[in-house]
């Protein structure tokens, strides 16, 4: 996206395996990134069994100083969940 130094944009994708259930479960996301300070994200994961639950996700946040606080919403079919993160990295 445009200028490399201001702007990062980040694709994933990956396949889980549960040995204990048999269970599989596909997940795909997607990372916006501004100058390295603030972030948006979002992602989904579809299980491919009916022991685990597919949900959907959002987040953003924000690091300074290798300080980064960040924020997601876990969109589960019956509950939700909003989670805070706070890490540090050297």
């Amino acid at each position: 996206l445009g200028d490399r130094a201001k702007h990062s944009c980040d694709i994933s994708a990956a396949a889980d395996m549960y040995l204990q259930d048999s269970a599989v479960a596909v997940s795909a996301g997607l990372k916006y990134e501004f100058k390295s300070l603030l972030w948006f994200a979002g992602g989904y994961k579809l299980a491919l069994s009916d022991s685990l639950p597919s949900f959907a996700s959002l987040g953003a946040g924000f690091s300074v100083y290798g300080l980064e606080l960040g924020a997601a919403y876990v969109l589960f079919p019956s509950d939700s969940t909003l989670m805070f993160n706070l890490s540090y990295s050297f």
